[in-house]
């Protein structure tokens, strides 16, 4: 229910609330936003997980399916949780 973009290549991606399908370039990036944004990185902190402030992820071969599926229930949470708070 939130308006999430996730892109990228391998295994670095960014994640960012926009109404955008694609961002190509830096006036893209202004339509995120980032209230959305910095709740998000927070509450998954609170979760455990781990993001650069930007809304970036990073994959390396030390991480488990276990790992991917721990922090993919914890953004489905914290989406959850700010569907409450930021309803679109």
């Amino acid at each position: 229910g939130q308006n999430v973009l996730v892109q990228g290549l391998g295994p670095m991606f960014h994640s960012g609330f926009t109404g955008k399908t694609v961002v190509h370039d830096y006036r893209d990036t202004l339509s995120y936003d980032k209230a959305k944004g910095a709740a998000f990185i927070h509450g998954m902190q609170e979760e455990g997980i781990r993001l650069i402030g930007r809304g970036l992820w990073y994959l390396s071969a030390a991480h488990t399916p276990a790992d991917i599926e721990t922090a993919l229930s914890a953004a489905q949470k914290v989406l959850q949780t700010m569907s409450k708070e930021y309803a679109i």
